[in-house]
């Protein structure tokens, strides 16, 4: 997904609520297909060869940074949508 405006950062570097309203939005979108077509959404394991359903979609308010530079930012992830 392209990153979010800069207006979407809070204090510490972090992102504000943006990021979970666009976990939702996401998640709604899912649901549309899944009822529309009857299509799952699924995440591809080639090196495991299997297919994994998504069940769920959680977000966190951390960018996605290399490792070592993200220093101790604890992350409380939330789950934002899940099947039904």
């Amino acid at each position: 997904m392209p990153p979010f405006y800069t207006g979407a950062m809070a204090n510490a570097g972090m992102f504000n609520a943006t990021c979970e309203t666009v976990g939702t939005a996401f998640g709604n979108f899912v649901d549309g297909v899944k009822t529309e077509t009857g299509l799952l959404p699924v995440v591809v394991s080639p090196r495991r060869q299997i297919l994994n359903e998504v069940t769920s979609i959680n977000v966190g308010h951390v960018p996605d940074s290399q490792r070592r530079r993200r220093k101790s930012q604890a992350e409380a992830r939330t789950v934002v949508w899940s099947s039904t």
